[in-house]
Formats: C-alpha cells, sequence, structure tokens
C-alpha cells in the first residue's frame, strides 16, 4: 500500500501471483500427461514395452519437467500483466480495471456489491458499481487486501464469497 497525492494505491504482489499460476498450470499440464500415459498403459493389457516403445521413461520425466518450466516462464507474462490490476482510492473514488483491462471509476459512496470471483485460477473480487459496466476487478494478489476490503465495507456491507 502506498500513500501519495493520488491517494491509496493497492499494488499486486506478481511474484506471489507467478508461483501460484505457475503451480496450477504445471499441475494441470502433468496430470493430463499422467493420466494420458496411464490410459496407454491400460489399453495395451499393461504392456510395459507398448507404452514407452517412443519414450523411456525417464525422458518421459525430463519431459514433463521441461514442459512445467516452460509453462512458468510462459505464466510470467501473465502474472507480470497483473500488475495493471492495481486499485487506487482517491477523492472518495474506487479507482481500477474490470476482468478485461479497462479503466474504471466508482465513488465509493455507489458501490452496490462485491461478489467473489473465481476462474481458471484467477481469483479475487468483482466491486459492482451503480451501473451494470461500473465493474472493478481486485485480484486476490493485491497487497493489502484485508485493509482494502475493510474500507470497502464500510461503504457497502454486503459481500458475497
Amino acid at each position: 500500500m502506498e500513500s501519495n497525492k493520488a491517494g491509496v494505491v493497492y499494488k499486486i504482489n506478481w511474484l506471489r501471483a507467478w508461483k501460484n499460476l505457475s503451480i496450477y498450470v504445471s499441475l494441470s499440464i502433468a496430470l493430463i500427461i499422467i493420466i494420458t500415459q496411464l490410459l496407454i498403459y491400460i489399453t495395451s493389457g499393461f504392456n510395459y514395452n507398448y507404452t514407452f516403445r517412443h519414450v523411456s521413461p525417464i525422458e518421459m520425466l525430463g519431459l514433463l519437467i521441461a514442459i512445467c518450466i516452460g509453462a512458468s516462464i510462459l505464466v510470467l507474462s501473465a502474472a507480470l500483466l497483473l500488475t495493471m490490476y492495481q486499485i487506487s482510492i482517491k477523492d472518495e473514488a474506487l479507482y481500477g480495471r474490470n476482468y478485461w483491462m479497462v479503466k474504471k471509476k466508482i465513488p465509493l459512496n455507489n458501490i452496490q456489491s462485491i461478489d467473489r470471483f473465481e476462474q481458471k485460477g484467477v481469483g479475487g473480487f468483482i466491486v459492482q458499481g451503480e451501473y451494470k459496466k461500473d465493474k472493478i476487478f481486485i485480484s486476490d494478489e493485491t497487497e493489502d487486501l484485508g485493509i482494502l476490503m475493510t474500507k470497502l465495507m464500510k461503504y457497502h456491507k454486503s459481500i458475497r464469497e
């Protein structure tokens, strides 16, 4: 949390986001590969030589590790992109971006609801303003999220989880 002339700014902890997304993507890819290999092993009548006819188990493990490292490198760009979702409060208004990265401003007095959001490993809250298009996404990776949510609760008491 930073305070300056522009108000209070809540930044995104991109390093924690990168770690969490890397684990999510790596586990997803690893499970798909392991289940596929297991299905091949079962459908081949438990024939070890048929299952690993193209790649040995050691090569498969190395390939799996390489894919997970590559996925972590690609996820780094998504984690750095999350830094654009920083939130600021100034002049009695909440400034941030919606889920599609469009800048939005919601006066604190006009907060209608705060709903939990979770999709494809990305979690957070959606703050709904007076109008349907007034939505701001607050990431779970926002620094001092508890303090920010406490401030927002003062203006609106209905938070759905």
